[in-house]
């Protein structure tokens, strides 16, 4: 399907208004056994002319991006039928460019993001190292020898040298939260078969979840039935985590963020802090 209709969305609305209000542009397909839909638009990325997509609560404008290749909502109907779960794909500079190019426009989004009102956010139990402690880490996939699904070499208010953004060889990864919301940026890279070191083709997705949605992914199976039971245990598992990581980047002569407080939980009533 292919349209270039731009497209608002009310988060925490009900998927029928939207489909409602863009009658023929969504397609849907559903999974009877476990009552899940995903209702999407999909362009070419060749498309001269793509669609904005813009994501509103009551209040304010949660997200505003142009140019959106592909458009998911996914909706699980045991939860009810609104909207918590919003995947978009960006299209990008065109396959091949520059990988400084690359670069530059990515953090052109996240700046975008941050200045909106989206700020970063660790995930847990990552350690609180900030981006101006990252020139303390020597490898690109690793802090303090485990695997880091964020690197610090990343942080979105530190831009990463070309020297950085070249070491990493995985999903380039940028989390942010505001208003019981959170936000992924994830970025894939392929480099070009002619000039790998120069050039690239990115892939460049965000994906918009609830409080739910975001914090039952941490839980699977019966578990999901009662993740905000099991919550306070998991936080409590994420912060001694945590601790121990934070202590062994103190020992290493790395400064830990202190003032960095994690989002408040709407769903507990308290800070996880």
């Amino acid at each position: 399907m292919q349209s270039n209709q731009n497209i608002e969305i009310l988060f925490g609305g009900s998927i029928d208004t939207l489909l409602e209000n863009y009658p023929s542009t969504f397609s849907t397909e559903c999974l009877a056994p476990v009552d899940i839909c995903w209702h999407t638009v999909t362009n070419r990325l060749s498309y001269p002319s793509l669609p904005t997509v813009t994501v509103k609560d009551d209040a304010h404008t949660l997200l505003k991006i142009q140019n959106v290749a592909d458009l998911n909502v996914v909706i699980n109907k045991r939860r009810g039928p609104e909207i918590r779960d919003i995947s978009l794909t960006i299209k990008g500079l065109p396959d091949d460019s520059l990988h400084s190019e690359q670069k530059d426009f990515i953090y052109d989004i996240l700046r975008q993001l941050m200045s909106s009102g989206w700020e970063h956010m660790y995930r847990f139990p990552a350690a609180r190292i900030p981006g101006s402690e990252s020139h303390k880490l020597e490898d690109a996939e690793y802090v303090l020898g485990e695997y880091a699904l964020i690197h610090p070499w990343f942080d979105p208010r530190n831009e990463a040298s070309i020297e950085q953004w070249m070491q990493y060889s995985g999903v380039y990864s940028w989390l942010f939260y505001q208003a019981y919301s959170y936000v992924n940026v994830s970025v894939q890279r392929r480099d070009s078969q002619a000039e790998p070191g120069e050039r690239g083709t990115y892939l460049i997705q965000i994906k918009l979840m609830d409080e739910s949605s975001y914090w039952r992914q941490h839980f699977s199976g019966e578990q999901l039935n009662k993740w905000q039971q099991l919550l306070p245990g998991l936080l409590e598992q994420y912060r001694q985590s945590r601790e121990s990581r934070e202590e062994k980047a103190r020992a290493a002569g790395i400064e830990i963020e202190e003032s960095y407080r994690d989002p408040p939980i709407k769903a507990l009533d308290v800070s996880p802090q």
